[in-house]
C-alpha cells in the first residue's frame, strides 16, 4: 500500500495558488493525518496537529505536529497593541491595521504572490486611505523594537536603511505596488540576497483630524525573502 501524506496549500486573496506543502514522514510510515486539529495564529503561522500510522501494525501511533510560520508577517498595529496612536485614534483590536485617519478608519498593508529572488511576485496593497498620494517604502529593520514610533498621525514601523519603492495614486482608497510597469520590489529595493526586510506605507490626509500633521500611516509587513 502507498504512503498517505499529509499536504497544506496556501492561496492568495484572488483564490491564487501561493505555495504548496507536502509533509512526509520517514519510510516506514503508512499514514500521516494532519486533520485532527488546525489553528491559525495572529502572525499567520499555521498549527497542524494529527497522527502518523506505523506500516507495521494498525494498531501503532505516533502524534503529529507540524508548524508552518509564514514568509510575510504583520506587525505594528495602531490598536493599543504596541506604541499608542498620537491622539487616541487607535483602530480596532483585531483589525490589524494603522491608527485612524480622517475616514474613521486605519489603513492596512497587506501582501499577495511570493517573496523569491529567483522569481519575484510579491505585491504591496493599501486601503483605507483617502484618495491622495501614498508612498510604498522598504526598510532593513524595525522601528522601536517593534511597536513602531508616533509619526505624524500614526506610528513609523519600518526602519533601519530606507528604500523608496514608489509613489501612488490612491483610487477608492486603495494602491499597491508594484502596478503594471513598475519594477519588482527586489530589484528597485535591492534585495541582492535572502534575508528580511520590512515594508509600510505612508500616506496623506490633509483633513483637520488629529496632530498638525497631515500624514498618516499603514500597519507595518515583515518579509522574508527566499533564494
Amino acid at each position: 500500500m502507498n504512503d498517505i501524506d499529509t499536504v497544506v496549500q496556501r492561496f492568495d486573496r484572488d483564490g491564487t495558488s501561493k505555495w504548496s506543502y507536502v509533509y512526509s514522514s520517514a519510510p516506514g510510515s503508512l499514514f500521516d493525518f494532519a486533520t485532527n486539529a488546525a489553528a491559525l495564529a495572529a502572525d499567520g503561522s499555521l498549527q497542524l496537529v494529527g497522527h502518523q500510522q506505523d506500516n507495521g501494525s494498525v494498531f501503532a501511533f505516533d502524534f503529529l505536529s507540524v508548524r508552518l510560520d509564514p514568509d510575510v508577517r504583520a506587525f505594528c498595529f495602531g490598536d493599543g497593541s504596541g506604541s499608542a496612536c498620537p491622539c487616541g485614534n487607535a483602530s480596532a483590536v483585531g483589525d490589524r491595521e494603522g491608527c485612524r485617519n480622517s475616514l474613521g478608519v486605519g489603513a492596512k498593508l497587506v501582501e499577495s504572490g511570493v517573496p523569491r529572488l529567483s522569481a519575484d511576485s510579491l505585491q504591496l496593497s493599501a486601503y483605507g486611505m483617502p484618495d491622495s498620494s501614498a508612498l510604498y517604502f522598504q526598510g532593513t529593520g524595525v522601528v522601536n523594537g517593534g511597536p513602531g514610533a508616533v509619526f505624524g498621525d500614526g506610528l513609523r514601523c519600518a526602519g533601519g536603511t530606507i528604500a523608496r519603492l514608489g509613489s501612488k495614486q490612491n483610487v477608492v482608497g486603495a494602491s499597491r505596488y508594484p502596478a503594471a510597469g513598475d519594477a519588482p520590489i527586489s530589484s528597485i529595493g535591492f534585495v541582492a540576497s535572502p534575508g528580511v526586510r520590512t515594508y509600510q506605507c505612508w500616506y496623506r490626509n490633509d483633513a483637520s483630524f488629529c496632530t498638525a500633521s497631515s500624514f498618516n500611516l499603514t500597519n507595518g509587513l515583515r518579509v522574508t525573502w527566499e533564494p
